[in-house]
Parts: structure tokens; sequence; C-alpha cells
């Protein structure tokens, strides 16, 4: 889990990377709730290397990655 802070620390995000497996998947999902309350965003390793960002206000921390 990586602490991200951007323009000053105006937007700050607490990120867990995982790979795209069902077993990760699974045990995510479980504690989905907390986490989302945490402001927890998920990275999603693909198989061929993509990722994909999910979570609360992740549409705004993948509008920053793309500036």
């Amino acid at each position: 889990m990586e602490r991200e802070e951007k323009n000053g620390g105006n937007n700050t995000y607490f990120i867990a990377a995982w790979p795209e497996t069902p077993l990760f998947r699974n045990e995510v999902n479980k504690k989905a709730k907390a986490l989302a309350k945490l402001g927890y965003l998920h990275i999603w390793l693909q198989e061929n290397m993509t990722v994909k960002i999910e979570g609360p206000g992740a549409e705004k921390l993948i509008e920053l990655l793309d500036e």
C-alpha cells in the first residue's frame, strides 16, 4: 500500500495493488466496504499487464494520472 500526494497534498490517495486473480478478488471483496470507508483505491494488475483502478474517487485519480 502506498500514499500518493499530488499538487502540494491537495489530492491524497491510499492505494492497494493486487494481481487480478480469483483468490485476491475474493479476499478483497470480503473487506471492500471497510476499505471503501477508509478511502482506499484498488489497483488490479491484469494478466496482460494493464491496470484497473477501482474505489471511491477512482475517476479523479485516473484524470490526474492522465495529465
